[in-house]
C-alpha cells in the first residue's frame, strides 16, 4: 500500500436532495425553492390511496 496522497472512493454516493435556500441560516427570506419536492407524507399518502383503489373497478 503506497500512500501517495491520491484519492480512491471508499464508498457509495452521497447526494443532497435541497428543498429550500434561505437568505440566513435556518431562517429568513425563501431564495430557492425546489418546485419538484414531494412531502414523504404526501407520498406515502399517495401510495396507500393508490393500493386502496388497486381493487376498485
Amino acid at each position: 500500500m503506497e500512500e501517495d496522497g491520491s484519492l480512491v472512493e471508499i464508498g457509495p454516493r452521497f447526494t443532497l436532495n435541497p428543498i429550500r435556500i434561505f437568505d440566513g441560516s435556518f431562517i429568513g427570506q425563501t431564495i430557492w425553492s425546489n418546485p419538484h419536492f414531494v412531502n414523504p407524507n404526501k407520498y406515502r399518502a399517495e401510495l396507500k390511496k393508490s393500493a386502496a383503489n388497486k381493487y376498485v373497478n
